[in-house]
């Protein structure tokens, strides 16, 4: 019983979901994602949510040389629960990539952009899409990204 003597409440409703869908990202919104430096893949934003969500951001190319970009978006999942991962281009919202493992598997995306000279820098959105299920675990959506240079330039 709470303070006030009405039952208190669990976070998770019969069906083991969150009463309250969590409608925003954990942390800042990963618009205007770091630059790119050398060949190591590394994670540029980390996201965590108990519902379906959509995220934005971009990833920029800061070099002068032909350099392809490399972008995994990477969703882990709680056991119990479906949610499948989309990825779509800002211009149009052209689908760009997805992912739709059964319950539990990890969802994985990757965007390619293709080194041409000038710049290659794109803007993106992310879709988590809830399909069933149930927990009270949040997902995790992260992501990396990698500069496929073939020069140190």
């Amino acid at each position: 019983m709470s303070r006030g003597g009405s039952p208190t409440r669990s976070p998770c409703s019969a069906a083991g979901r969150a009463e309250r869908p969590v409608r925003q990202a954990v942390g800042p919104e990963p618009s205007g994602v770091d630059h790119l430096v050398g060949r190591a893949a590394r994670v540029v934003a980390t996201r965590t949510g108990t519902a379906g969500a959509w995220l934005r951001g971009r990833t920029n190319e800061c070099s002068n040389c032909p350099a392809r970009l490399d972008v995994t978006f990477t969703l882990t999942v709680p056991p119990g629960v479906d949610y499948d991962l989309y990825v779509y281009g800002a211009c149009g919202g052209a689908v760009l990539g997805r992912s739709l493992l059964l319950e539990g598997q990890t969802d994985r995306v990757n965007v390619q952009r293709s080194g041409d000279l000038g710049s290659d820098s794109f803007d993106w959105f992310v879709e988590v899409r809830y399909v069933r299920g149930g927990s009270c675990a949040p997902w995790t959506l992260t992501v990396e990204t990698r500069s496929g240079s073939a020069t140190d330039c």
